[in-house]
Formats: C-alpha cells, sequence, structure tokens
C-alpha cells in the first residue's frame, strides 16, 4: 500500500501537525500574556517586540494549517479508497468527523488534540478581548489627559491681576489615575 494512501501514516502525521499547532497557539498565548504585561507597564519597546514575535507565531500557524488541510485530504482520500461506503469528505473535515473514520488508537490522539486544541482557542480569545480593553482604556486615558492639558492651557491667569476677581478656577490637575 502506497504510503500516502496509508491512512495510520497519514493520521500519525496529521495528529503530529496538530500538536504542532497546539503548540504554536500556545506560544501565540505566552506572547499574549506578554503583550498584557507591556500594555499595563506601558512598555512600549516590550510592546514592539512582542508584536513582532506574535507576527511570526501567526506566520507560522499560518502554514501549519494549509499542511494540516493537506494532510486532512489526503487522509480523506486514503480512507475513502479503502472504506466500501462513499464518504463525501474534503479538507474542511472536522477532527470529530476524522476521529470516526480513522482506527481507534488514532481517534483518541485526535480526540486529546482537538481538546488541547479547543482549551487553547478559548484561552487566546479571552486574553485577545483583555488585552484589546486595555488598549481601549489606556486610550480613553490619554485622551482624558489630553483634554485636560488642553483644558489648563486655555485657562486665566494662575494669579488674577490685583483687585480682579476670578471668573472661573484655574484647571491646574492632571489626571494622574491613568
Amino acid at each position: 500500500m502506497n504510503s500516502d494512501r496509508d491512512p495510520r501514516v497519514l493520521a500519525g502525521e496529521l495528529v503530529a501537525c496538530l500538536k504542532r499547532q497546539a503548540e504554536s497557539l500556545n506560544q501565540f498565548l505566552e506572547l499574549l500574556a506578554r503583550q498584557q504585561a507591556a500594555l499595563v507597564a506601558r512598555d512600549t519597546a516590550d510592546l514592539e517586540r512582542t508584536s513582532l514575535e506574535l507576527e511570526q507565531v501567526i506566520t507560522q500557524s499560518q502554514r501549519l494549517e494549509s499542511t494540516r488541510k493537506s494532510l486532512t485530504a489526503r487522509l480523506v482520500r486514503g480512507l475513502q479508497s479503502i472504506a466500501s461506503r462513499g464518504t463525501t469528505a474534503t479538507d474542511a473535515t472536522t477532527l470529530a468527523e476524522l476521529s470516526e473514520l480513522v482506527a481507534a488508537s488514532e481517534a483518541s490522539e485526535l480526540a486529546a488534540v482537538q481538546s488541547r486544541l479547543r482549551t487553547l482557542h478559548k484561552e487566546i480569545d479571552r486574553r485577545r478581548r483583555l488585552n484589546a480593553s486595555l488598549i481601549e482604556a489606556s486610550l480613553r486615558c490619554t485622551g482624558e489627559t489630553l483634554r485636560w492639558m488642553a483644558r489648563s492651557s486655555r485657562t486665566e491667569p494662575t494669579y488674577p491681576h490685583p483687585g480682579a476677581q476670578p471668573t472661573t478656577p484655574a484647571q491646574l490637575a492632571v489626571n494622574r489615575r491613568c
């Protein structure tokens, strides 16, 4: 049997690819945590470095996803050639559907990797939303500080002319809560 059509070999390659994808997602998650720390610390240099590393991990993940799709398509074709039933699966076949088609040992590995990938995706989504809210809060804070500074530059002199009553109090405060 051709190794390109051997479902066990292809299933093993697919599991290995999915594990590399999970490692890549885990690295992405760690970088998001580092990005969060840089946002909180307002460390722009580390934020830039982290953003560049995130781009590299995204590129790597895209390559792995392309490999996964190719392996999935080859695995499905191999399984279809062996199976008596005409399963109509494509490279978009889900891991759960593949688990039903492959042997029990490969299915259990696929299920474990699927569970890990789901967990990582949920955590990445949560972390990305948190980082986005930190960025929004930082932008609001910066805008507020700029408004305070603009308002303080338009005020009356701090010390009024002798005998004159100030019409508005001087705005000398800067918002340091941010």
